[in-house]
């Protein structure tokens, strides 16, 4: 069962009644279950561990194991539920959702890092890369960007080009990963801001501001050498309630 910080981080969210326009944004170090990822696998069902055998690589099978069993302990103690009686539903997209629990969730994962965000007002999505310069990001940025983001971040200060890659990449990102269509969506068919000191906002979808009016949008600080974003639909954008939180070992395991 999850330790008593999860089930009363579980039961704050609750008392908030994970309100219409609360995001609870939850992260998990992984190298705080550095040697726990056997235990953490028994929350795991039969599908979830199969695909974890099919990693190669160490750590990319101890980052999947962790997050899913944080995320079944998470849901678990929202819903007051066994974790591992969760049944996932996947999207055509490989979104996995629970139907008709109340609440829409989303994760991802980057180096140490794994994020989990939940809420009740609508999509959510969330996003987390680890900063690092890579050899062809004027090619990616020019196939992904809109027209007018890629000219913003051309005239970007030599100084933040790769913070500013990475805070419009985060932020297009959480979007479509809200909406639960992967990269199918077109990345440069919606557009966010991205300017160093400009808030996180979505400011067009298709080239019509008003298709983005209600989706609320936030950077997450607190990861350095990481940039992360979060994006969800909300009735009222203007007073959404963003609560962060780290989980630790033994908020997972006794």
């Amino acid at each position: 069962m999850p330790g008593i910080a999860l089930e009363r981080a579980a039961q704050a969210a609750i008392d908030r009644a994970i309100a219409k326009d609360t995001i609870e944004l939850r992260s998990l170090s992984l190298l705080s279950c550095r040697g726990e990822t056997e235990r953490l696998a028994e929350y795991l069902c039969p599908g979830e561990r199969e695909r974890a055998a099919r990693f190669h690589f160490l750590a990319d099978y101890e980052r999947y194991v962790a997050a899913r069993a944080a995320l079944r302990l998470q849901l678990g103690a929202f819903l007051g539920c066994d974790p591992k009686s969760l049944s996932f539903q996947y999207t055509s997209y490989d979104k996995p959702i629970l139907e008709r629990c109340g609440i829409e969730f989303n994760l991802s994962h980057s180096g140490d890092w794994v994020l989990f965000a939940f809420t009740r007002s609508g999509e959510i999505g969330v996003d987390i890369e680890k900063i690092r310069p890579i050899p062809d990001m004027r090619d990616v940025a020019k196939v992904n960007f809109a027209a007018s983001e890629f000219a913003l971040w051309e005239a970007t200060h030599d100084a933040d080009r790769v913070a500013a890659f990475y805070r419009c990449w985060t932020r297009k990102e959480s979007f479509i990963k809200a909406i639960g269509e992967g990269l199918s969506c077109p990345l440069d068919s919606f557009e966010v801001s991205f300017g160093l000191h400009q808030p996180a906002r979505l400011t067009s979808v298709e080239g019509d501001e008003s298709l983005a009016a209600h989706w609320w949008m936030a950077d997450l600080p607190g990861f350095l050498g990481y940039a992360a974003a979060v994006t969800a639909c909300c009735k009222n954008v203007s007073d959404v309630y963003l609560a962060m939180s780290e989980l630790t070992k033994a908020d997972l395991l006794e």
